[in-house]
C-alpha cells in the first residue's frame, strides 16, 4: 500500500500517516491494540523500517493517547516525501 501511495504523490508532495503501534507489553493498551489490528499490529521499529523503505522521513513521532492517567493507545505520526 505504501509503495502505491508514494507513486501517486505529486512532485514535492508529502505523505502523512497516523497509525496504531504495538506497545509490546502486557498492558490494557496492548489488549486494545490486538483487538483493533489483530495480526497486523506492528512495533515502532517495524513501522520506521517500513516507512523508510518507501519514503524519506521528515517527522517520526510516537505518542500515547491517555485517559485518566492510563494509556489507551500508542500511535505514530509519520510525514515523508519521495524524491521525484
Amino acid at each position: 500500500m505504501l509503495s502505491r501511495l508514494t507513486r501517486w504523490l505529486a512532485p514535492g508532495g508529502h505523505l502523512h500517516i497516523v497509525e496504531l503501534i504495538s506497545p509490546g507489553d502486557r498492558s490494557f493498551a496492548q489488549l486494545l491494540a490486538n483487538w483493533d489490528r489483530g495480526k497486523y499490529l506492528r512495533r515502532l521499529d517495524k513501522w520506521r523500517e517500513m516507512f523508510e523503505a518507501h519514503s524519506n522521513i521528515e517527522v517520526f513521532e510516537p505518542y500515547p493517547i491517555r485517559l485518566a492517567g492510563s494509556t489507551l493507545w500508542n500511535m505514530i505520526y509519520c510525514k515523508g516525501y519521495v524524491n521525484s
